[in-house]
């Protein structure tokens, strides 16, 4: 008899101390129905209710909320609240729906039920008797509601056999989001993403998605095949992007869309100043009144080249100075050093900044084109000097009044010199016709 006296000891022992194995480090979590800690009574389809979850600590996933009824478990409301995982606190929002398509709200008392995972990776999943075990008792008979009647709540009339009641029900809408920022670059990629919920407020994963850039440019895309994507705007501007989302892939009337506008300046970064043999810095300048973001854009120059870190934010009017012991450049670079975007596209070449655009000058001092002086003669030292092809500006040849008068006396000279040898020649070929044989007008007479 005290060897069963102490084997049931030792049961009781083990069980007790594998209960606390299992229920160790499992955080605690209460709840409140509209901001309160007990009970509440209250026709959801009229007055949502706001439950608001609070846990000890953070929950890395948040596999599911479920409201049930108590004396029935096929009547049943679940959320699956994938935006609170890796937080400890929950907020989800009840208005009478029932998550069975064959079922419908009943009055009664509703109990709350969580389930959570610590790991994510784990296949674990923690079914919780909650420490404040407040419930819902569902109340139809509740008619009035504390909240404004907004256009998204619509009147139904209820007849009885004593009396007419007006039950209100709130319509839930689709609805989707724009995910990106309002400012870019020209010819610089900006992200875009969206997201869509459904009348719950769950994640719709099916439908698709039409996206209107406003620059000329639009895109089609399932929704399951979505996720962020980037878009490139080539002028500054302002852009009226917009979303539209479609349930039903074959509809030409969208169930929800959104709207926002894009802000597009130029990307004015140069090279403003490099460094001498001994200390070849380069120095990047923002010309903007935004902050520039230069992630993975490049230095280049032959056969070197330098990669700007990620997340590397260039602010408005301001400089950043690469010193040679980060980017390896040396003054050999100098020459054929340039600043190329994120897009493999050169914004600025150092050598062609330096070339100093050609100009025109004028002859008096007013600067007038129209009081050029004319051309001087080419001197001996003008000919000889040697201009490098490369240095060589474009411009247009202009030629002064007095060169083009004078030189336009040669072609009138050469014609009249032309006219009068021709008409000379006809007067002698004429000429020659009309001279009489003398000989035919005597005889010679033999004496």
């Amino acid at each position: 008899m005290f060897k069963k006296l102490i084997l049931v000891g030792f049961v009781f022992l083990f069980l007790g101390f594998k209960l606390v194995l299992a229920t160790e480090g499992i955080p605690t979590i209460s709840y409140t129905f509209n901001g309160t800690s007990s009970d509440i009574v209250v026709n959801p389809v009229v007055n949502p209710v706001e439950i608001k979850f609070s846990a000890s600590e953070n929950i890395p996933n948040w596999v599911s909320i479920k409201i049930q009824k108590t004396d029935d478990s096929s009547i049943y409301k679940t959320f699956s609240p994938n935006s609170c995982d890796g937080i400890a606190y929950c907020t989800e929002t009840w208005n009478g729906a029932i998550s069975p398509k064959n079922k419908v709200l009943v009055d009664g008392v509703y109990n709350i039920f969580v389930h959570i995972k610590k790991d994510v990776a784990s296949p674990v999943i923690y079914d919780f008797i909650l420490t404040s075990p407040y419930t819902i008792t569902v109340d139809s008979s509740i008619l009035t509601s504390s909240e404004t009647l907004t256009p998204n709540v619509i009147p139904v009339s209820e007849p009885t056999t004593t009396e007419t009641k007006t039950k209100i029900v709130e319509v839930q809408k689709i609805k989707t989001k724009i995910i990106g920022k309002a400012l870019g670059f020209a010819g610089i990629p900006l992200s875009f993403d969206a997201s869509v919920l459904g009348a719950d407020g769950e994640p719709l994963r099916y439908g698709k998605y039409f996206w209107n850039f406003g620059d000329g440019d639009a895109k089609e895309v399932l929704v399951n095949n979505s996720g962020k994507f980037s878009h490139t705007f080539f002028y500054p501007g302002d852009y009226a992007v917009s979303l539209f989302y479609y349930s039903n892939y074959y509809s030409d009337v969208p169930d929800a869309s959104d709207q926002i506008t894009v802000k597009i300046v130029s990307a004015d970064v140069s090279i403003s100043r490099v460094g001498e043999e001994k200390d070849f810095f380069v120095e990047l300048s923002n010309n903007t009144d935004y902050g520039v973001d230069l992630s993975n854009w490049l230095l280049v120059s032959e056969g070197k080249n330098f990669t700007i870190p990620r997340n590397t934010i260039l602010s408005p009017k301001n400089k950043i100075i690469i010193s040679p012991k980060i980017s390896n450049f040396s003054f050999a670079d100098k020459d054929t050093l340039k600043l190329i975007n994120s897009e493999r596209e050169v914004v600025f070449d150092y050598k062609a900044s330096l070339i100093p655009s050609p100009l025109i000058k004028g002859g008096s001092e007013g600067g007038s084109l129209d009081a050029t002086p004319p051309n001087p003669p080419l001197s001996k030292e003008r000919v000889q000097t040697v201009i490098p092809a490369d240095d060589l500006p474009a411009t247009v040849l202009q030629s002064s009044p007095e060169s083009i008068s004078s030189n336009s006396y040669l072609p009138i000279f050469s014609s009249i010199v032309f006219i009068g040898a021709g008409a000379g020649s006809v007067y002698l070929i004429r000429r020659r016709k009309v001279i009489p044989n003398e000989a035919k007008d005597f005889e010679i007479l033999e004496g």
